[in-house]
Order: structure tokens, then C-alpha cells, then sequence
């Protein structure tokens, strides 16, 4: 009881406590544990944010993804998708240096994480990260705003490759063309060996950035309908159980494949919105998506969708939240 004082109260880190007392670290570090097991020492966690915790753990749990980050709700759109990013940047800083290679796709919310990154990390020799998708548009400099990768590698300090070719061609052999070529062949190859990748998750409606942009038009969607598409990573259109189902589109994309990005070990998307719960759920069960970031509010329709009746969040109140809070003090 002594030691746990000294320890969670008075705040005496545990090698002083043990030149107090005239015993081993190791025997203190013992000590403190006993007191937790013995209920002497009860460690809870109170905050407005813990009912998210519970979210993410059943998140992992019901999707077996790797990792999953999820941000309060808000009714301001533009306050989630930079939470979500700065979540997601987070973790980039944290883990960077265990990756060579890290694949980047396009996309308006991905495009927010190079504002949060630090400049301070430190990268594996020879990293560089590689675009996996064409450019969306030689005009409008909005849309140089969502090639993530240049921006990523400029504030990280690595080099980039670029896939300096169009998304999308207005013929097969002009697509053809393209990929004969050794440099762009080079690029997609090297994002086929990332070991990490960073992608957007679209839908396959009138919302679709794709549609929006004016690459597909009504007749892909109906196609894409007829085809039962829910979403696209890369411009590659998949099913709600993440089969494939581009059609006549594949023949004109140049970016990775699907196959090609379910051979990569770690896959982060980031993605909110009720539009985009099916195509969160193709892209998971493609077995493609490892690493998550969302909303509250869409982690809940996820969970919904894979039989919870109710959010893990009501139900901390009743207990779930305190138990996913205790721990040990670090």
C-alpha cells in the first residue's frame, strides 16, 4: 500500500522508491502489480472522448483489421475529415521508418493528412513513396491538391515517383501504350512492392468523386449498377464482398490492380460518411483494407452492418467503456 502511494500519489518513479526502501526495481514493479490484483490500486480513465475507445475495439474485433482510428462526431463535416487526419497522420509519423516503399493513391480526404505530418521523422534509407494511380486532370490546380504523394515526400524529405500519365484514357490502346512504357511500368511496379499504402475509399454513385470529375458518366454508372459496385480504390471498382467488377472501366485505368493492392501488407484508408458504409465494407472484405480511420457516426453503421444492434458507445455506459479503460499507468 506504501509503495502504490508513493507511486500513484506523490508521483516518486519507481527507482526511487526502491532506494527507499531498500529493495529492487524489478521487486517494486512486482509490488505495484500486487496492489493492482489485490484491489489496493483501481486505475480508470474519465473523458469525453472515451466512448470512441470501445468503437474501435469492436471495430478490430468484428473486421479483423490491424488497426483502427476513430474521431468524436461532429455535425461539421470539414472538423471530422481533419481529426481524420491528424489521426491518421499520427500514426504515419510513429511508423514510418519501418517501411521502403509506401504506395499513395489520389483522393480530396487523404489529401488533408500532409497538413499534420511532422518534418522532424526519421525514414528507412532508400525510402520513397510511389503514386499508384495516373492524374485526374493536367488543368485546375485544385486537383494537384490531392496527389498526396509529392506532398508527403516533400515534407518527409524522400524522394517520390510520380506516375506521370492519365487516370483514366479515352481508348484501350492509348492505356496499352502507356504501360508499354518502361518508366511508367517502373513506377507500378514499385508500388506492387510496398510494404504500406495510403488510399480513398470512393463510392460508386453520383457522389463519386470520379463521377464528379466528369470520368464516368451516366452509362458507367448504370453499368457499375447492373454489376451490383458499391465502391472503387484506385478507380477499381469492387462488389459489397469485394470481388471486382470494373468491366469496360479496368480498360481504360492505369493504376494498380486490386490483386495488386491485396498483395500489400498494409493498406490505410480513410473514408466517413453514410454514403461510404458499403464500399468501407467491399473494401474490408476484399481483404484489402487493414488500417482504418473514420468517424463515430460511420464506425457505428459499420458495426451495425455486422450484427451489432446497438454501438459499442451506448453500451460503455453499462460497463464496456470502463473495462476497455483500465491499464496499467506507463
Amino acid at each position: 500500500m506504501r509503495v502504490a502511494w508513493e507511486y500513484y500519489v506523490n508521483n516518486r518513479d519507481q527507482g526511487e522508491i526502491a532506494k527507499y526502501w531498500g529493495v529492487s526495481r524489478p521487486t517494486v514493479s512486482r509490488m505495484l502489480s500486487k496492489a493492482r490484483e489485490l484491489g489496493i490500486v483501481q486505475i480508470s480513465i474519465k473523458s469525453r472522448l472515451l466512448s470512441i475507445l470501445p468503437v474501435e475495439h469492436a471495430l478490430r474485433k468484428s473486421f479483423g483489421l490491424k488497426w483502427v482510428g476513430v474521431v468524436p462526431a461532429t455535425e461539421r463535416r470539414e472538423i471530422a475529415i481533419d481529426a481524420m487526419a491528424r489521426l491518421a497522420a499520427s500514426y504515419l509519423d510513429a511508423h514510418l521508418a519501418q517501411y521502403t516503399i509506401i504506395g499513395v493513391g489520389w483522393g480530396s480526404t487523404i489529401s488533408h493528412v500532409k497538413q499534420f505530418i511532422s518534418r522532424d521523422v526519421k525514414t528507412r534509407p532508400g525510402a520513397r513513396f510511389v503514386e499508384m494511380l495516373g492524374s485526374f486532370s493536367s488543368e485546375g490546380s485544385h486537383l494537384q491538391a490531392y496527389r498526396v504523394a509529392l506532398a508527403l515526400g516533400e515534407t518527409y524529405g524522400v524522394p517520390v515517383s510520380l506516375l506521370n500519365v492519365p487516370a483514366m484514357t479515352s481508348d484501350v490502346e492509348a492505356r496499352n501504350q502507356f504501360l508499354r512504357e518502361p518508366q511508367i511500368a517502373e513506377v507500378l511496379e514499385l508500388g506492387r512492392r510496398a510494404e504500406f499504402a495510403l488510399v480513398s475509399v470512393g463510392s460508386a454513385d453520383h457522389e463519386s468523386t470520379m463521377y464528379r470529375l466528369g470520368y464516368i458518366h451516366e452509362g458507367h454508372l448504370e453499368e457499375l449498377v447492373r454489376k451490383h459496385a458499391v465502391g472503387d480504390m484506385l478507380a477499381r471498382y469492387f462488389d459489397i464482398n469485394g470481388n471486382p467488377v470494373g468491366g469496360s472501366l479496368d480498360d481504360h485505368i492505369i493504376s494498380l490492380s486490386l490483386d495488386d493492392l491485396r498483395r500489400i501488407p498494409n493498406v490505410m484508408t480513410m473514408a466517413l460518411g453514410e454514403n461510404k458504409v458499403e464500399a468501407l465494407i467491399g473494401g474490408i472484405r476484399s481483404n484489402i483494407i487493414t488500417h482504418l480511420v473514420t468517424d463515430e457516426p460511420t464506425a457505428v453503421r459499420l458495426l451495425r452492418r455486422a450484427g451489432f444492434n446497438s454501438s459499442p458507445s451506448d453500451r460503455a455506459s453499462e460497463g464496456l467503456g470502463e473495462n476497455e479503460a483500465k491499464g496499467d499507468r506507463k
